[in-house]
């Protein structure tokens, strides 16, 4: 269902750029994480999720609701 919502985006480009650079680390993460359990090194990969998951979770999630009447 497309959404009727027409309000534009006026995130700064600094924000934008935070949320990509966090996505980003956690797609990192877990293709590390995958490659390093595939080759034997369960130690490194559980380090390298921790990482990945502190990053993640470090920039949280905003969510803004405007109710207008």
């Amino acid at each position: 269902m497309a959404s009727d919502d027409r309000t534009r985006d006026s995130r700064p480009g600094s924000a934008w750029t935070l949320s990509w650079i966090t996505a980003f680390t956690g797609l990192v993460a877990i293709v590390g994480v995958v490659a390093l359990t595939l080759i034997g090194h369960s130690g490194a990969a559980i380090a390298i999720g921790a990482v990945g998951a502190s990053a993640t979770a470090a920039s949280g999630l905003q969510i803004t609701v405007n109710i207008r009447r």
